[in-house]
């Protein structure tokens, strides 16, 4: 915007490397996307950073018993599960140049 303030957007797309068949408790993943905005403030030799993210999947993943690695972990039985969420996160950051 100018020298001294300084806006930041950005998203990114972030597709699950886990296959349904290897779907895990330990990992339990889903398609996402995420999106950003940001601002930067220079105050000759200070900079003062803040952002804030919202990550959301994309569409609920669903396991109807395909995944051995989750079957094994309870004994065998086929399960069925679902993943879902979103996550806000907040960051900031002073720096200080000499």
């Amino acid at each position: 915007m100018t020298d001294m303030l300084k806006l930041r957007g950005g998203y990114f797309f972030d597709p699950t490397p886990i296959p349904d068949n290897t779907f895990d408790v330990i990992w339990a993943d889903a398609d996402k996307k995420t999106y950003s905005i940001g601002l930067g403030l220079n105050l000759a030799q200070w900079t003062i950073d803040g952002m804030v993210q919202y990550t959301l999947v994309e569409q609920e993943r669903i396991i109807g018993g395909e995944s051995e690695n989750l079957n094994n972990s309870f004994g065998g039985q086929p399960v069925t599960t679902k993943a879902d969420g979103e996550l806000w996160g907040f960051g900031t950051t002073v720096s200080y140049a000499f």
